[in-house]
């Protein structure tokens, strides 16, 4: 089973989609799979290409959204980790054991 975007739905045969109705525990697993999925694409293409990036914030927004966390939340926590820890524009690294 894989999830995939709404609009798709138009240019998949009907019987090739699973449309049952999911509960909240099948959803999660299914996004986490997709962004295990969508991960991987923009690994794969040596993170040049920023579509990919944007698939991947797609289904970490859609995973928020179904855990009752919305984008600006989301947002509004990485800017103020940001502010508080810094973001990764250095580079530092730990080393190994330390």
């Amino acid at each position: 089973m894989k999830l995939i975007r709404d609009k798709y739905i138009d240019t998949i045969e009907i019987n090739k989609l699973d449309l049952t109705e999911k509960d909240d525990t099948q959803k999660l697993h299914l996004l986490l799979d997709k962004i295990q999925e969508e991960a991987v694409e923009f690994l794969e293409s040596k993170q040049k290409d920023p579509e990919e990036l944007a698939d991947l914030m797609e289904v970490i927004v859609a995973w928020g959204q179904l855990n009752g966390i919305s984008f600006d939340t989301i947002n509004h926590l990485r800017k103020k980790k940001h502010k508080e820890l810094g973001g990764f524009e250095k580079f530092i690294v730990l080393k190994d054991g330390e």
